[in-house]
Parts: C-alpha cells; sequence; structure tokens
C-alpha cells in the first residue's frame, strides 16, 4: 500500500464535511494507492449512527475504517487532544503518512 490520509474526526459538522468530501473521492485515493483511515475518540456505535447520517443526508458511503479511539491512545500520540481543554476535546487534523510510516504532511 502507499501513503495513507488519517483523519481526524467526531460526528460533528466540520468533521462531516471532510468524511463526506473524502468518500465521495474514495476511488480517487485508491487509484493512487493511498489509504484513508479515519480516527476518532467516539465509540463505534457512535460511528456507525454517524456513517448511516452521512449516508441518509449526502448520499455518499463512508467505505474506509473509521477507528474507534476510546482510550485517545492514537490521538495522544498525533497531538490530537487540546491541551487543558478536556481530556476528549479533540483538534481536527489530517495526516499524510508515507509508505514507510512517516508523516508527510
Amino acid at each position: 500500500m502507499g501513503s495513507s490520509f488519517l483523519s481526524s474526526s467526531g460526528f460533528h459538522p466540520v468533521c462531516t464535511t471532510e468524511f463526506v468530501e473524502f468518500a465521495r473521492h474514495s476511488d480517487d485515493f485508491k487509484k493512487r494507492d493511498v489509504q484513508l483511515i479515519g480516527l476518532s475518540v467516539d465509540s463505534v456505535p457512535a460511528h456507525i449512527a454517524w456513517i448511516r447520517n452521512i449516508n441518509q443526508h449526502f448520499g455518499v458511503d463512508v467505505d474506509f475504517p473509521v477507528i474507534a479511539d476510546l482510550d485517545t491512545k492514537v490521538a495522544q500520540k498525533y497531538g490530537l487532544i487540546h491541551p487543558g481543554a478536556s481530556e476528549t476535546a479533540t483538534v481536527r487534523a489530517v495526516f499524510v503518512i508515507d509508505p514507510k510510516a512517516n508523516i508527510e504532511l
């Protein structure tokens, strides 16, 4: 597999907009050998509800994995938790990770 996009997100308007666009362009990413991956500190049931909501309101299928990072270990390693604001308030971010697992962007 080539590069990966890791998108930090949650059931919020901005995150939903980003996920809709990633889902709409999923085939374009696949053609470029890019794996899309979502990350959220929300639960799997919340992800299921969110993905269904996206499908119902925007007519797109989210066909890439969304990681439930309930213990925030991944979010913390990527610096995605707002310092001092909350233990679960995440920073919205997108990372481009190359095949050697280096963060490129």
